[in-house]
């Protein structure tokens, strides 16, 4: 029921962390919110990074208070979200490589070359007009970003020029 509110008002990166997070969920979902304990809870965080299991706790907390809100369960139900613990083993670092000039060969998807030379997260290319790329002067302007710094004037390196008449003109999240 949470879902179904809340859904269709949320901005689409937040839409895409909440739906990345759900099939967790699944050990909980034939259970009555009343019985979910906090160790059912911690079981959904116990073998994710730091970065997932916070987002676990948000969705978790959020549905929670639509619960209460809806006199569902009793408000000290939601105090248990507050008390799942993120272990630091959790923080666990994506070692960062750098491509090699041959694995970047095998690469040749234009949307994907795009972001690597760029740097511009998913939403912003697909948010990317026409009006806003000047490749005679090899630069696009970032008009909607997910925070304020985010917009911006973004160089085009001269290898990914060609690659800006790949690119559709109505670009989609696609699972």
């Amino acid at each position: 029921m949470w879902w179904e509110e809340v859904e269709p008002t949320l901005k689409v990166a937040v839409r895409g962390t909440y739906e990345s997070v759900m099939p967790r969920f699944r050990p909980l979902l034939k259970m009555r919110l009343q019985d979910i304990r906090l160790t059912d809870m911690e079981n959904l965080v116990r073998n994710e990074t730091k970065f997932v299991g916070k987002n676990i706790k948000t969705v978790l907390g959020k549905v929670f208070d639509y619960a209460v809100h809806h006199e569902f369960v009793a408000a000290d139900r939601r105090e248990l979200v507050r008390h799942i613990q993120l272990s630091d083993e959790q923080s666990r670092k994506v070692e960062r490589k750098i491509f090699t000039w041959e694995e970047e060969a095998k690469i040749t998807e234009p949307e994907l070359l795009i972001l690597l030379y760029t740097g511009l997260r998913v939403g912003e290319l697909i948010n990317l007009r026409q009006e806003d790329i000047h490749l005679d002067e090899r630069w696009f302007f970032v008009r909607k970003a997910k925070t304020k710094t985010g917009i911006r004037k973004v160089p085009i390196a001269e290898k990914i020029v060609p690659l800006f008449s790949c690119i559709p003109t109505e670009l989609r999240y696609e699972d």
